[in-house]
């Protein structure tokens, strides 16, 4: 991924949790792709995006155009809306911290319906300093199309984690 301030859980086999900080761009690398603002495959692309701050779901949902959004503020908000949509959702962007709940719990439920979905957790807190319940519960989604992103962060670098996230999903689907 090309991002800074990023912490992510790259594409790897079952069972290989390592994590890289990126705190650079490569040399020479942009720092934002192209992204055509009429782009169907992002227009296509349904994201559930779980968020309990208001502020925040604002911003990101701005940040998130022109992605389809599923909006939501509770953990049994976006599952009731998981359902109503028919399980058909290609992202799930979660906070790790809600107030009844967390963003982990909630992408291993879904993962239980859709076992390759991609998954971008945020959190205002470091990976090393979640409690005990959020660290075991990362361990078992485990880290296959896994992201987590730092807040606060910037839109580049949530564009770019949906952006490889969603590729992955749709080449493993075998659509373009």
């Amino acid at each position: 991924l090309l991002s800074t301030d990023f912490r992510a859980f790259p594409m790897a086999a079952p069972g290989a949790n390592s994590s890289k900080t990126y705190t650079e761009r490569p040399q020479g690398e942009p720092a934002l792709r192209p992204f055509p603002a009429c782009n169907r495959k992002a227009m296509m692309t349904k994201i559930l995006l779980l968020e309990d701050e208001s502020s925040l779901l604002t911003l990101m949902r701005r940040m998130l155009e022109p992605y389809n959004l599923i909006e939501t503020t509770t953990a049994e908000q976006a599952l009731r809306l998981f359902y109503q949509n028919g399980r058909q959702v290609d992202l799930l962007v979660a906070d790790v911290t809600l107030p009844t709940s967390s963003g982990i719990q909630v992408a291993l439920i879904l993962r239980q319906e859709i076992p390759e979905l991609p998954v971008i957790l945020t959190s205002g807190y470091p990976v090393d300093t979640w409690g005990d319940r959020d660290s075991a519960d990362l361990d078992k989604l485990g880290s296959k199309s896994v992201a987590i992103l730092a807040k606060p962060f910037q839109r580049r670098l949530l564009l770019n984690a949906v952006r490889e996230l969603t590729a992955t999903s749709f080449q493993s689907a075998g659509a373009e």
